[in-house]
Formats: structure tokens, C-alpha cells, sequence
């Protein structure tokens, strides 16, 4: 019984509060307060280092302890660049650490690092058929590996469809003895592959190029290879050809490059490490790599626009080499762009974006219930 009576006094309170004030409000002051109430927005602060912690009243960030600053009002007016636009006070700018540089245009020089082995060159290597069918009566050659010398005896063949004649054969190349696929006694065809000589004074380097830079080789390029086993020494050749069709498991592509050997330091299966001049790319847009964010949607840069506003502008990229990128669209020579703390900047300005999205949709909900 004493719970109802309280319950019921307090509401008798409440109603009398609200009679009051409206009275000394005035209906106009009433209705006003309480639009005020209801158009109120959410959150109006923000951590500078943690986008993600907002909160409709001042207060400290949860995961640093940074004090929370206030979404300025004409932050969420404007249009769609307006936006995306921040300001930072000079103060969070110095201790964000946040830095510039300006667009500018020069000069790409474009080189493909990349790692390839020592293979024969194949336009050196000498099969060795027999001239006819018959046996193996005498082989010089006894395993792979070995050297021989031009004119240098390798077998002689007994040949039953000429009787009792022999045929000896010679080298016609000096050369390394790649394969021997037969033993002495043997009996063979003119299909029988007996020898494969090899010369390597000249040698090839096949070396794997990425899908993003195969359309910058091209045949009499000048390339170099370097072998971790030989500190100091920079062999020079030519790129020769580069190979049609892409790996599609590795997603590359295979380049051959020629080198002359003459003192057979390069030899067959080696690993080497290659360097291909694919030439430069003149009077380009150029902006450091640092300065990329990159998202599954788009590539972007952060603009500085002067009096400590950003904004983040989209941009069409092309080649990336070393700590430069090219720029294709989006940025004029001159530009300043962000290159420390872009990522804080970044997430703070789709933080803005979305709180201007989300007053929109407000207002435009309110607009269609009036």
C-alpha cells in the first residue's frame, strides 16, 4: 500500500514538474527544447590515435588514455569532399608526428631484380647420332663431365650391312660431355643419341620476371648477374628472348638472357642473381610508396590542404619501383601529400564520413515524417 502511494505521488510530481515548465517555457520554447533533444547527435569526440573510440561526452580513450577531442560542427556540413575533410589542431599534428612531401616530376628508372639459374646454351650443344646401324666396337668417352677437344677420337662403329668396315667418328666441337647413353658393345640405330657435347663459353641465364613487369622486357636489353659465391664480379650480357606463355602456378614469366663464359666460372644449374635494364620512364608523376594506402576498393594518398585540413584523395597508379610510384590520375605536380600518419588520418576522415552519412539519414527521416 505505502509503494502505491509513492508511485502515485511521483507521477502527481512529475506531471506537475512538467506543467511548470511548460508554462514558464512557453509552447515555442517547449517545442524547441525538445527538438533540440531529439536532433542531438552521437558521438561529437574522438581519439586522435584510435578512430574507433567515440563517445557523445568529453572523456579519455580507452586504449591509450589520450584525451578525446571534440568533432568540430562544420566538419559534418558540406559536400562529399567536405566530407572526408579533418582538421588537426598544430599541436595533435606535432605530436602525431605527421609529414609532407610535395608531388613532383622526374625521372623512373625501371629495373627488375629477380633471381635465375645457369642453363647450356642450347644453340652450342652437339648431338652425336651414328652414321649407320651397328655396334659400339670402340668408345673413347667413358662418362659424363668429360672434356674433349676438336677432331678428338670418340667411337668407332662396326657396321654389319657394310661387311666387315668400320666408321670412326671425331668431335667437330671442343666441349663437355653433357649425356652418354650408351656402353661399349652397344648396339645401335641412326635414331640412337650416343653424345651430347656442350660449349660453355657462352651460357644462358633463364631468370622468372613478375606478371606486373613482363611488358617491360624486351630482347637486347642489357642485363647483369651476380652469384653469392663470387663476391665482387658482375657478369654482363643481353637479354635474347623472352619466353610466350606465363607460369600459371608462379604467375612469371621466363626470360633468357646470353653470357659469354669463356672462363666457365658460370656453370649449368647454377643460382644467380639478375638485374634487367628495362630503360626509364621520362617527366612522370611521381609520389613515395610510403604515401599509398591501399584497400581492397581503391589506392589513395592523403592530401594536405593547408591550416591543418586533409583529406584523402583516390589515385590510378602505375609503375612501382624502389620507393617511388608513378602516378597516373588523381594528383597535380605540386600536391602535398602525407607520408607520416596517413593511416591515423585516413581512418579518422571514414570516421567522418560515416557520422555525416549517419546525419543524413537522420535528417532526411525527420524531413519525410514532417
Amino acid at each position: 500500500m505505502k509503494r502505491t502511494l509513492a508511485w502515485i505521488m511521483t507521477v502527481l510530481l512529475s506531471a506537475a514538474c512538467g506543467a511548470w515548465l511548460m508554462h514558464e517555457l512557453g509552447d515555442d520554447d517547449a517545442e524547441s527544447a525538445a527538438a533540440h533533444e531529439e536532433s542531438r547527435p552521437g558521438p561529437r569526440y574522438i581519439c586522435p590515435m584510435h578512430a574507433e573510440i567515440v563517445s557523445a561526452d568529453p572523456a579519455d580513450c580507452s586504449i591509450c588514455g589520450m584525451d578525446l577531442v571534440p568533432i568540430r560542427e562544420d566538419e559534418i556540413d558540406g559536400d562529399d569532399d567536405d566530407h572526408k575533410t579533418v582538421s588537426i589542431s598544430p599541436r595533435l599534428v606535432n605530436n602525431l608526428g605527421v609529414r609532407t612531401i610535395a608531388v613532383e616530376r622526374g625521372e623512373l628508372s625501371r629495373h627488375i631484380e629477380t633471381v635465375g639459374y645457369v642453363e647450356y646454351d642450347r644453340m652450342r650443344l652437339r648431338h652425336i647420332y651414328p652414321p649407320t646401324d651397328g655396334q659400339i666396337e670402340e668408345l673413347a668417352v667413358r662418362s659424363e663431365g668429360e672434356r674433349v677437344r676438336k677432331g678428338q677420337f670418340l667411337f668407332q662403329l662396326f657396321s654389319p650391312i657394310l661387311g666387315a668396315s668400320y666408321d670412326k667418328t671425331y668431335a667437330q666441337q671442343d666441349g663437355i660431355v653433357v649425356t652418354l647413353n650408351i656402353i661399349e658393345g652397344s648396339y645401335v640405330t641412326q635414331t640412337t643419341l650416343i653424345i651430347t657435347l656442350a660449349d660453355l663459353e657462352s651460357v644462358w641465364v633463364l631468370a622468372d620476371v613478375f606478371e606486373d613487369q613482363a611488358n617491360w622486357v624486351r630482347p637486347g636489353q642489357s642485363a647483369e648477374v651476380r652469384l653469392p659465391y663470387v663476391p665482387g664480379r658482375v657478369w654482363k650480357g643481353k637479354v635474347e628472348y623472352v619466353y610466350p606463355n606465363l607460369d600459371p602456378e608462379t604467375r612469371t614469366l621466363k626470360v633468357r638472357i646470353r653470357f659469354d663464359n669463356r672462363d666457365e666460372v658460370l656453370k649449368p644449374n647454377m643460382h644467380a642473381d639478375v638485374t634487367i635494364d628495362c630503360g626509364s620512364l621520362e617527366d612522370v608523376l611521381l609520389v613515395p610508396r610510403d604515401a599509398v594506402i591501399e584497400t581492397e576498393r581503391e589506392r589513395r594518398v592523403i592530401l594536405a590542404l593547408g591550416d591543418g585540413r586533409y583529406r584523402p584523395q583516390p589515385v590510378s597508379l602505375g609503375a612501382e619501383i624502389g620507393d617511388h610510384v608513378q602516378v597516373l590520375d588523381g594528383l597535380a605536380s605540386g600536391d602535398e601529400v602525407v607520408v607520416s600518419a596517413q593511416f591515423l588520418i585516413d581512418s579518422e576522415a571514414n570516421l567522418k564520413a560515416s557520422l555525416s552519412r549517419m546525419t543524413e539519414s537522420d535528417d532526411e527521416h525527420a524531413e519525410r515524417e514532417d
